[in-house]
């Protein structure tokens, strides 16, 4: 799966950005989603957190300003897991109302 790719064309098609994001990504395709998204915007975000496993973390790590990212086991769940949930239930009970995810 082409991650990158398809958040370019979701992006580029289906909906209107207003300002720059709060970007949350989850998963093995996590950074290139947020690459995708860094190529649609060619800005950065206004925060995010990145999870994913740690076999698919780049090899050098360069993130936008206001962006993390966390390890989160798979397939099987481990405390870094729990942790990067607690992180990304914060991070979202964090936006306002005018705050686009």
């Amino acid at each position: 799966v082409d991650g990158a790719a398809l958040v370019r064309a979701a992006l580029s098609h289906e909906i209107e950005l207003r300002g720059a994001p709060h970007v949350l990504a989850f998963g093995k395709v996590a950074f290139p989603m947020l690459d995708g998204l860094l190529a649609v915007t060619g800005g950065a975000p206004k925060s995010g957190l990145v999870v994913a496993p740690a076999t698919k973390f780049p090899a050098e790590l360069h993130l936008p300003p206001g962006v993390e990212a966390l390890v989160a086991d798979h397939p099987e769940p481990s405390a870094r897991s729990v942790a990067a949930g607690k992180r990304a239930r914060a991070f979202v009970s964090a936006l306002g109302p005018e705050d686009h995810l």
